[in-house]
Protein backbone atom coordinates (compact mmCIF):
# COMPACT_ATOMS: atom_id res chain seq x y z
CA UNK A 1 0.00 0.00 0.00
CA UNK A 2 1.40 3.45 -0.93
CA UNK A 3 2.44 5.54 2.09
CA UNK A 4 0.00 8.40 1.30
CA UNK A 5 -2.97 5.99 1.07
CA UNK A 6 -1.89 4.24 4.29
CA UNK A 7 -1.71 7.53 6.22
CA UNK A 8 -5.11 8.65 4.88
CA UNK A 9 -6.72 5.33 5.85
CA UNK A 10 -5.14 5.40 9.31
CA UNK A 11 -6.37 8.97 9.90
CA UNK A 12 -9.92 8.08 8.82
CA UNK A 13 -9.99 5.04 11.12
CA UNK A 14 -8.69 7.12 14.03
CA UNK A 15 -11.38 9.75 13.54
CA UNK A 16 -14.07 7.05 13.27
CA UNK A 17 -12.97 5.31 16.46
CA UNK A 18 -12.67 8.57 18.36
CA UNK A 19 -16.10 9.69 17.20
CA UNK A 20 -17.68 6.39 18.27
CA UNK A 21 -15.96 6.59 21.64
CA UNK A 22 -17.04 10.19 22.28
CA UNK A 23 -20.62 9.54 21.25
CA UNK A 24 -20.77 6.36 23.30
CA UNK A 25 -19.20 8.07 26.30
CA UNK A 26 -21.65 10.95 26.05
CA UNK A 27 -24.68 8.63 25.91
CA UNK A 28 -23.34 6.63 28.86
CA UNK A 29 -22.87 9.77 30.93
CA UNK A 30 -26.39 10.94 30.14
CA UNK A 31 -28.12 7.62 30.81
CA UNK A 32 -26.35 7.03 34.12
CA UNK A 33 -26.72 10.48 35.63
CA UNK A 34 -29.55 10.26 38.19
CA UNK A 35 -29.51 13.98 38.98
CA UNK A 36 -29.82 14.90 35.30
CA UNK A 37 -32.62 12.38 34.77
CA UNK A 38 -34.50 13.76 37.79
CA UNK A 39 -34.17 17.35 36.52
CA UNK A 40 -35.35 16.38 33.03
CA UNK A 41 -38.36 14.46 34.35
CA UNK A 42 -39.36 17.36 36.59
CA UNK A 43 -39.17 19.76 33.63
CA UNK A 44 -41.27 17.45 31.45
CA UNK A 45 -43.84 17.04 34.21
CA UNK A 46 -44.13 20.82 34.65
CA UNK A 47 -43.86 22.17 31.09
CA UNK A 48 -44.28 19.54 28.34
CA UNK A 49 -47.25 20.27 26.06
CA UNK A 50 -48.55 16.69 25.91
CA UNK A 51 -49.69 14.37 28.72
CA UNK A 52 -47.03 11.84 29.72
CA UNK A 53 -46.93 8.92 32.13
CA UNK A 54 -44.37 10.07 34.69
CA UNK A 55 -44.50 6.73 36.54
CA UNK A 56 -43.28 4.97 33.40
CA UNK A 57 -40.21 7.20 33.44
CA UNK A 58 -39.09 5.71 36.76
CA UNK A 59 -38.00 2.49 35.04
CA UNK A 60 -36.75 4.15 31.85
CA UNK A 61 -33.28 5.39 31.04
CA UNK A 62 -32.83 9.05 30.19
CA UNK A 63 -32.25 8.26 26.51
CA UNK A 64 -35.53 6.29 26.46
CA UNK A 65 -37.35 9.22 28.09
CA UNK A 66 -36.03 11.63 25.48
CA UNK A 67 -37.22 9.34 22.68
CA UNK A 68 -40.79 9.69 23.98
CA UNK A 69 -40.73 13.45 23.39
CA UNK A 70 -41.64 15.14 20.12
CA UNK A 71 -39.02 15.71 17.40
CA UNK A 72 -38.51 19.37 18.36
CA UNK A 73 -37.52 18.63 21.98
CA UNK A 74 -33.90 17.78 22.73
CA UNK A 75 -31.21 17.69 25.39
CA UNK A 76 -28.15 19.70 24.39
CA UNK A 77 -24.79 20.59 25.83
CA UNK A 78 -24.40 23.90 27.67
CA UNK A 79 -24.33 25.77 24.35
CA UNK A 80 -24.74 29.51 24.86
CA UNK A 81 -25.34 30.16 21.15
CA UNK A 82 -28.19 27.64 20.93
CA UNK A 83 -29.79 28.59 24.24
CA UNK A 84 -29.57 32.31 23.51
CA UNK A 85 -31.31 31.76 20.15
CA UNK A 86 -34.28 29.91 21.66
CA UNK A 87 -34.57 32.34 24.59
CA UNK A 88 -34.24 35.37 22.32
CA UNK A 89 -31.01 36.70 23.84
CA UNK A 90 -28.78 36.53 20.78
CA UNK A 91 -26.45 39.53 20.70
CA UNK A 92 -26.46 40.35 16.99
CA UNK A 93 -29.20 42.50 15.49
CA UNK A 94 -32.10 40.41 14.28
CA UNK A 95 -33.06 42.74 11.43
CA UNK A 96 -30.32 42.13 8.93
CA UNK A 97 -31.27 44.84 6.47
CA UNK A 98 -33.97 47.33 5.52
CA UNK A 99 -34.11 49.59 2.49
CA UNK A 100 -36.17 50.94 -0.39
CA UNK A 101 -35.76 48.62 -3.39
CA UNK A 102 -38.31 50.03 -5.84
CA UNK A 103 -40.67 52.98 -6.12
CA UNK A 104 -42.62 53.21 -2.83
CA UNK A 105 -41.57 49.62 -1.94
CA UNK A 106 -39.51 48.91 1.16
CA UNK A 107 -38.04 45.64 2.37
CA UNK A 108 -37.26 44.47 5.91
CA UNK A 109 -35.17 41.32 6.36
CA UNK A 110 -35.67 39.62 9.74
CA UNK A 111 -33.01 36.92 10.23
CA UNK A 112 -34.41 35.61 13.57
CA UNK A 113 -36.64 36.79 16.44
CA UNK A 114 -35.04 38.09 19.62
CA UNK A 115 -36.10 40.19 22.60
CA UNK A 116 -35.01 43.28 20.66
CA UNK A 117 -36.74 42.49 17.35
CA UNK A 118 -39.89 44.52 18.07
CA UNK A 119 -37.85 47.66 18.80
CA UNK A 120 -35.69 47.01 15.73
CA UNK A 121 -38.78 46.56 13.58
CA UNK A 122 -40.40 49.78 14.78
CA UNK A 123 -37.20 51.69 14.04
CA UNK A 124 -36.69 50.24 10.55
CA UNK A 125 -40.37 50.47 9.54
CA UNK A 126 -40.59 54.02 10.88
CA UNK A 127 -37.53 55.03 8.84
CA UNK A 128 -38.96 53.47 5.67
CA UNK A 129 -42.35 55.15 6.04
CA UNK A 130 -40.63 58.46 6.70
CA UNK A 131 -38.80 57.93 3.41
CA UNK A 132 -42.11 57.45 1.64
CA UNK A 133 -42.83 53.74 1.23
CA UNK A 134 -46.43 52.59 0.84
CA UNK A 135 -45.78 48.87 0.19
CA UNK A 136 -43.68 46.33 2.07
CA UNK A 137 -41.72 43.14 1.43
CA UNK A 138 -41.04 41.20 4.63
CA UNK A 139 -38.12 38.85 4.02
CA UNK A 140 -38.20 35.78 6.29
CA UNK A 141 -35.97 33.57 4.15
CA UNK A 142 -33.47 31.72 6.32
CA UNK A 143 -35.31 32.77 9.50
CA UNK A 144 -35.49 29.69 11.73
CA UNK A 145 -37.57 31.32 14.48
CA UNK A 146 -36.42 32.37 17.94
CA UNK A 147 -38.45 34.28 20.53
CA UNK A 148 -42.15 33.55 19.90
CA UNK A 149 -43.45 36.44 22.04
CA UNK A 150 -41.53 38.96 19.92
CA UNK A 151 -42.91 37.40 16.76
CA UNK A 152 -46.43 37.60 18.21
CA UNK A 153 -46.01 41.32 18.96
CA UNK A 154 -44.87 42.04 15.40
CA UNK A 155 -47.83 40.06 14.05
CA UNK A 156 -50.16 42.17 16.20
CA UNK A 157 -48.83 45.35 14.56
CA UNK A 158 -50.72 44.32 11.41
CA UNK A 159 -53.90 42.89 12.97
CA UNK A 160 -57.00 44.88 13.96
CA UNK A 161 -58.22 45.06 17.56
CA UNK A 162 -60.14 41.97 18.67
CA UNK A 163 -59.00 39.74 15.80
CA UNK A 164 -57.41 36.40 16.70
CA UNK A 165 -53.66 36.35 16.16
CA UNK A 166 -52.82 32.88 17.49
CA UNK A 167 -54.26 29.76 19.08
CA UNK A 168 -51.71 28.09 21.35
CA UNK A 169 -52.36 24.59 22.65
CA UNK A 170 -50.61 23.77 25.90
CA UNK A 171 -51.01 20.54 27.86
CA UNK A 172 -53.97 21.56 29.99
CA UNK A 173 -55.29 24.66 28.29
CA UNK A 174 -55.85 26.43 25.02
CA UNK A 175 -54.76 30.07 24.82
CA UNK A 176 -56.43 32.32 22.28
CA UNK A 177 -54.39 35.44 21.57
CA UNK A 178 -56.28 38.47 20.26
CA UNK A 179 -54.92 41.73 18.95
CA UNK A 180 -55.05 44.74 21.25
CA UNK A 181 -53.86 47.10 18.53
CA UNK A 182 -56.14 50.08 17.86
CA UNK A 183 -54.09 51.35 14.93
CA UNK A 184 -52.78 48.39 12.90
CA UNK A 185 -50.48 48.83 9.91
CA UNK A 186 -52.51 48.48 6.73
CA UNK A 187 -50.16 48.24 3.79
CA UNK A 188 -49.90 45.98 0.71
CA UNK A 189 -47.36 43.33 1.66
CA UNK A 190 -45.49 40.32 0.31
CA UNK A 191 -43.69 37.83 2.58
CA UNK A 192 -40.67 35.90 1.27
CA UNK A 193 -40.03 32.39 2.65
CA UNK A 194 -37.83 29.41 1.82
CA UNK A 195 -37.05 25.89 3.02
CA UNK A 196 -35.14 27.30 6.02
CA UNK A 197 -38.06 29.43 7.25
CA UNK A 198 -39.32 27.79 10.46
CA UNK A 199 -41.22 28.09 13.72
CA UNK A 200 -41.96 31.71 14.71
CA UNK A 201 -41.21 32.92 11.18
CA UNK A 202 -43.72 30.43 9.80
CA UNK A 203 -46.26 31.68 12.31
CA UNK A 204 -45.83 35.31 11.21
CA UNK A 205 -46.19 34.43 7.53
CA UNK A 206 -49.16 32.13 8.10
CA UNK A 207 -50.98 34.52 10.42
CA UNK A 208 -50.67 37.56 8.15
CA UNK A 209 -51.85 35.55 5.15
CA UNK A 210 -54.80 34.28 7.20
CA UNK A 211 -55.68 37.89 7.99
CA UNK A 212 -55.53 38.72 4.25
CA UNK A 213 -52.68 41.07 5.04
CA UNK A 214 -50.07 39.45 2.78
CA UNK A 215 -49.31 37.05 -0.04
CA UNK A 216 -46.41 34.59 0.30
CA UNK A 217 -43.69 34.10 -2.32
CA UNK A 218 -40.86 31.57 -2.30
CA UNK A 219 -40.54 27.90 -1.37
CA UNK A 220 -42.34 25.56 1.08
CA UNK A 221 -41.16 26.10 4.66
CA UNK A 222 -39.83 23.65 7.28
CA UNK A 223 -43.13 22.90 9.02
CA UNK A 224 -42.25 23.49 12.68
CA UNK A 225 -45.44 24.62 14.42
CA UNK A 226 -44.24 24.24 17.99
CA UNK A 227 -42.96 26.54 20.75
CA UNK A 228 -39.88 25.64 22.81
CA UNK A 229 -38.71 26.69 26.24
CA UNK A 230 -35.02 26.47 27.14
CA UNK A 231 -34.71 24.88 30.60
CA UNK A 232 -31.39 24.49 32.46
CA UNK A 233 -30.96 20.93 33.74
CA UNK A 234 -27.78 20.29 35.70
CA UNK A 235 -24.91 21.27 33.36
CA UNK A 236 -27.04 20.99 30.22
CA UNK A 237 -30.08 22.55 28.55
CA UNK A 238 -33.40 20.91 27.78
CA UNK A 239 -35.05 22.49 24.75
CA UNK A 240 -38.61 21.39 25.52
CA UNK A 241 -41.77 21.86 23.48
CA UNK A 242 -44.29 23.69 25.68
CA UNK A 243 -46.98 24.45 23.10
CA UNK A 244 -48.17 24.12 19.52
CA UNK A 245 -49.61 26.99 17.51
CA UNK A 246 -52.13 27.49 14.76
CA UNK A 247 -53.64 30.61 13.29
CA UNK A 248 -57.30 29.59 13.09
CA UNK A 249 -59.54 27.16 14.97
CA UNK A 250 -60.16 23.74 13.40
CA UNK A 251 -57.38 24.31 10.89
CA UNK A 252 -56.40 21.32 8.78
CA UNK A 253 -53.48 23.11 7.15
CA UNK A 254 -50.36 21.00 6.54
CA UNK A 255 -47.41 21.73 8.78
CA UNK A 256 -45.38 23.31 6.00
CA UNK A 257 -46.47 26.63 4.55
CA UNK A 258 -47.05 26.42 0.83
CA UNK A 259 -46.40 29.79 -0.82
CA UNK A 260 -49.05 31.47 -2.97
CA UNK A 261 -46.38 31.81 -5.65
CA UNK A 262 -43.76 29.07 -5.75
CA UNK A 263 -40.55 30.60 -7.10
CA UNK A 264 -36.96 29.30 -7.10
CA UNK A 265 -33.96 31.61 -6.84
CA UNK A 266 -33.53 34.53 -4.45
CA UNK A 267 -33.42 37.19 -7.16
CA UNK A 268 -36.41 35.71 -8.95
CA UNK A 269 -38.38 35.62 -5.68
CA UNK A 270 -37.62 39.29 -5.04
CA UNK A 271 -38.53 40.23 -8.60
CA UNK A 272 -41.86 38.40 -8.26
CA UNK A 273 -42.61 40.21 -4.99
CA UNK A 274 -41.91 43.57 -6.59
CA UNK A 275 -44.05 42.75 -9.63
CA UNK A 276 -46.98 41.79 -7.38
CA UNK A 277 -46.76 45.06 -5.50
CA UNK A 278 -46.02 47.12 -8.60
CA UNK A 279 -47.96 45.44 -11.42
CA UNK A 280 -47.25 46.70 -14.91
CA UNK A 281 -50.06 48.54 -16.60
CA UNK A 282 -51.53 46.76 -19.65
Amino acid sequence: MPLKLFVTTLLALTLFVNQKYLLGDEKLAISENPALKKAVVEAIQKYYFKPVNIKEFEKSSLSEILQVLDKDSSLIQNNAKKSDFVRGFKNKKSIKDYKIIAEKIGTIQISYFSKSTVKEFEKSYGKLTKDGISKLILDLRGNEGGDFDSCLKITERFVSFGETTAIIQEREKKIIKKSENDSPIKIPMIILVDSHTASSAEFLASSLREQNQAKIVGLPTQGKRTIQKMIPVESMWLSLTVGAWKTVENSDDPERIEPDFSIHGEEQQLEKAISLLHPKEP
